[in-house]
C-alpha cells in the first residue's frame, strides 16, 4: 500500500481528492464496521481542486503548492481559489493552447495550465467509469 504523505514530510504535496484507493478504503472500513452497502451514498465531484505550483509545468505525485491557501486563480464562475467547475476546467482545455492532461496513478485526471496551475478532476469518461466502480 502505498501512502499517500510519501517522499512529502512537509504535506505540501499535491495530491488528488478523487483518489480511488482512498474511497475503496473508506468503503472497506464502513462495510467492516457492519454497515450495509446499501446504506452508503457515494459522493462525485463535479468540480477540480486547484492550487499554484512551486515548480512550473510539475504534474507528479511531488509536486508542491505555494500554500499555505490554495493560491490559484478563482475561476470566473466559481469564483473562488482552489475550485473550478467541470465548466470552467472544460473551458480551459478548449481555449487555452498552454493546458495539458495528465492521469494520476490514484484514479483522478491532473490538467496543468499557464504552467503554474494544478487541477484535479474526473473527465466525464474517469466519472463514468467510477460510477461503474462504485
Amino acid at each position: 500500500m502505498r501512502l499517500r504523505r510519501e517522499n512529502c514530510d512537509n504535506g505540501d504535496c499535491l495530491r488528488s481528492h478523487i483518489n480511488q484507493t482512498e474511497t475503496e478504503f473508506a468503503f472497506s472500513m464502513i462495510t467492516k464496521a457492519g454497515v450495509s452497502v446499501n446504506n452508503v451514498i457515494v459522493g462525485m465531484a463535479q468540480y477540480g481542486r486547484t492550487f499554484k505550483m512551486t515548480i512550473p509545468g510539475c504534474y507528479g505525485p511531488n509536486c508542491k503548492y505555494a500554500g499555505p491557501g490554495s493560491g490559484a486563480t478563482a475561476g470566473k464562475c466559481t469564483g473562488t481559489s482552489g475550485y473550478l467547475s467541470n465548466f470552467e476546467i472544460r473551458e480551459i482545455i478548449a481555449t487555452d493552447s498552454s493546458a495539458q492532461q495528465y492521469s494520476d496513478d490514484e484514479g483522478g485526471n491532473i490538467l496543468v495550465y499557464d504552467g503554474v496551475h494544478w487541477v484535479s478532476w474526473m473527465s466525464k469518461e474517469l466519472y463514468d467509469k467510477r460510477v461503474e466502480w462504485v
